[in-house]
């Protein structure tokens, strides 16, 4: 019987049995937790009844021309026996153009998890520490864990409110790398151009990471520094707001100077064919992803309020998500699941007792979710 993600995920943490064994600072990794629910959705009647909202994935297909240019490789091109294009010279000359920034700033990596695998990779060793405000995307920390570098997190009594001046404190002459989400998943905080500019010129030793993926919903970016700022680097995804999540497509913008330094390790095959073709198309359409973002924008708001007025604290946030304080998580997630809407607990990650987190869709969709939820909330007599 085949085993499902969660098991097979289980039976990695374990690490038993014989054989060779990674070195002490693997071994005392905790893995990446990826909680899915496509095993679930899987085995639903009709799928498209189902809300998938536990991973901040784009609610939407992506544009039809990311279709139509796939259907065109596909139809006409013999290229397929190839490697891809090592420059990704398209892709990369179309991000040059939507983002302002010069080509040679750009690399195209294997979705932006594989931007920041890389970035720990060429800059972190065993004598360094990672600066990182948390709570945060924690997949990086196995990245940057994998390197044997220390861990230095930052925390605020409110984990929803940033304090530059304690995390300028926080850093040191061990200090390699500062790990910075912005908007940050889960709390939404977001770092303006006026505080990473201050922090790169303050420290101009230290790498600071900007992990841009929800920049889109968000509407604001420092990627322009990074043509000012050779120890900067932002990281984005096309898993977000473009709907290419299953493509795994992502990048890191940084001066020129520093992607030298990235060339070193990065492997120019690990973005495919159908992924360039399919971001390249993404990227045409901004009528598209404008109309899409402006949507969710728009359902945000009105499913904040809605939270509120069923007694929740509701917090909202720049990204297509939103943090909800619920007086027993579990039996709040249990109740959408048994109603084919999918969210994430957050209520284990310090100083966020009692909040989960759900991805926000379009207008329409958030209607149906919020009369699901009121469902819930009459079952368990909240």
């Amino acid at each position: 019987m085949a085993l499902s993600f969660k098991q097979l995920i289980g039976r990695r943490v374990e690490g038993r049995g014989p054989g060779p064994r990674p070195p002490a600072h693997i071994r005392r990794l905790q893995p990446y937790s990826p909680v899915s629910s496509l095993d679930q959705i899987a085995q639903a009647e009709d799928t498209h009844t189902q809300f998938k909202l536990d991973w901040n994935e784009s609610t939407i297909e992506p544009s039809p021309r990311v279709k139509e240019a796939l259907m065109a490789l596909l139809d006409g091109s013999s290229t397929l026996r190839w490697y891809p294009d090592l420059r990704a010279d398209d892709l990369r000359g179309a991000l040059a153009r939507h983002n302002g920034v010069s080509k040679d700033s750009l690399i195209v990596t294997n979705g932006s998890d594989d931007a920041l695998l890389l970035l720990c990779r060429t800059f972190l060793s065993s004598q360094n520490e990672v600066v990182v405000p948390v709570p945060t995307y924690n997949h990086f920390m196995v990245y940057a864990g994998a390197q044997n570098a220390r861990i230095v997190e930052v925390a605020e009594p409110d984990p929803f409110c940033k304090n530059i001046r304690h995390l300028e404190r926080s850093i040191s002459a061990l200090t390699r790398m500062v790990y910075l989400v912005s908007p940050n998943n889960p709390t939404g905080i977001v770092w303006g151009e006026k505080d990473v500019a201050a922090l790169c010129k303050r420290f101009p030793k230290v790498v600071f990471v900007v992990d841009e993926a929800y920049h889109e919903f968000s509407g604001q970016s420092v990627i322009q520094l990074t043509q000012t700022y050779s120890n900067l680097a932002v990281t984005r995804t096309f898993s977000k707001a473009y709907g290419l999540a299953a493509f795994r497509v992502g990048y890191v913008a940084a001066h020129p100077s520093l992607c030298d330094h990235l060339h070193r390790l990065h492997n120019p095959k690990s973005v495919n064919t159908m992924a360039q073709v399919a971001a390249t198309a993404a990227l045409s359409d901004t009528e598209y992803l404008k109309n899409y973002v402006e949507d969710v924008r728009i359902a945000r708001a009105s499913f904040v309020e809605f939270l509120r007025e069923q007694g929740f604290e509701a917090r909202d946030t720049p990204g297509n998500y939103v943090m909800v304080r619920v007086p027993d998580p579990d039996i709040f997630i249990a109740g959408l699941e048994k109603r084919g809407v999918f969210i994430r607990d957050r209520s284990r990650q310090p100083r966020l007792s009692g909040f989960v987190r759900i991805s926000v869709g379009t207008c329409d969709q958030m209607k149906e979710v919020q009369a699901r939820i009121l469902e819930v909330i009459e079952s368990a007599g909240w």
